[in-house]
């Protein structure tokens, strides 16, 4: 369930994408996939102690901060107090990182780090623009349920536009003590969109993408459901299609990707699934990206 939608869009698992073939800025902010609520309430103004001069790893309080665990912890609803405060943590991680990466990566934990920009030094992942945001980032942000865990740690449910059509659902963990949380993690959900729904299953193994079928007749929503049965992540783009952006066109030169249009991506663990909730794709032809193995492989959305 979520409550509060935030005028604020592409979050923490989608900042890291795109590297294995030069996709360089293909996820950058565009216009949001659904209209924010009337309600939206401003933006918390960001209180983040940055990062240290010189710090190479991490924030400052991230080495104190235990990992978060392989597997997802199973979690007790929050009260109503603990819920108002990591309600008002992951809000401020978001103003945070809008206005300015420095601030937003003072933030978290070396895990957080590692788990999403494949690097527990913050210094480089600050140098190299991976957590950089745009002026419309976390478009309709919206933050959900909150649950407590065995080992002090907590999570909440969030929900935000990113790109032009897509819709990411993602669980957001901290670790510390109120006051002073630190995000420590941070896994894909089915985020909550109403309309019509196709469901279409996607296999991604180490050598392969494979839908379950090649076309989709047009829905108000066009839910990807991912599989990844391959050992290692993987990280699924999708893009408008055209005369000459074909399967065989990137195969060749995969640097055409850089000014196609990315309308949604997601990035899913060895063993996962996870669902990429695209909303008013327009009829015509897509390509799937996997940026891990270099696999380009088409679908089509079928008009009415």
């Amino acid at each position: 369930m979520f409550r509060n939608r935030r005028p604020v869009k592409a979050m923490f698992a989608a900042a890291a994408l795109t590297t294995t073939l030069g996709l360089v800025s293909v996820l950058s902010p565009v216009a949001s996939a659904q209209e924010a609520s009337p309600a939206a309430a401003p933006i918390t103004v960001c209180n983040s102690p940055g990062l240290a001069a010189g710090e190479a790893a991490a924030s400052p309080a991230a080495d104190a901060v235990a990992a978060s665990p392989v597997a997802a912890p199973v979690g007790t609803p929050a009260d109503e107090a603990t819920t108002e405060e990591v309600t008002n943590a992951a809000l401020n991680l978001v103003a945070c990182f809008k206005e300015s990466p420095e601030l937003g990566l003072g933030l978290v934990s070396t895990n957080f780090l590692t788990q999403v920009y494949g690097t527990d030094d913050a210094q480089a992942v600050l140098a190299s623009g991976a957590a950089a945001t745009g002026p419309d980032s976390f478009a309709n942000f919206e933050t959900g349920d909150v649950f407590t865990y065995e080992d002090g740690s907590v999570s909440i449910d969030v929900q935000y536009d990113r790109l032009t059509y897509q819709v990411v659902g993602e669980r957001l963990y901290f670790t510390g003590a109120p006051g002073s949380w630190v995000a420590d993690g941070v896994e894909p959900i089915t985020p909550d969109v109403d309309g019509d729904t196709a469901v279409v299953g996607v296999n991604i193994t180490d050598e392969a993408v494979e839908f379950n079928i090649a076309s989709i007749v047009e829905s108000e929503v066009v839910m990807l459901h991912l599989i990844n049965a391959g050992t290692q992540d993987h990280e699924l783009v999708i893009f408008r299609g055209s005369d000459t952006l074909t399967v065989d066109a990137v195969t060749a030169d995969s640097t055409l990707l850089q000014d196609a249009e990315a309308v949604g991506a997601l990035k899913v663990a060895p063993g996962a699934q996870a669902d990429m909730a695209l909303v008013g794709l327009e009829p015509g032809k897509y390509l799937a990206v996997d940026t891990t193995n270099g696999v380009v492989v088409e679908f089509e959305i079928l008009g009415l």
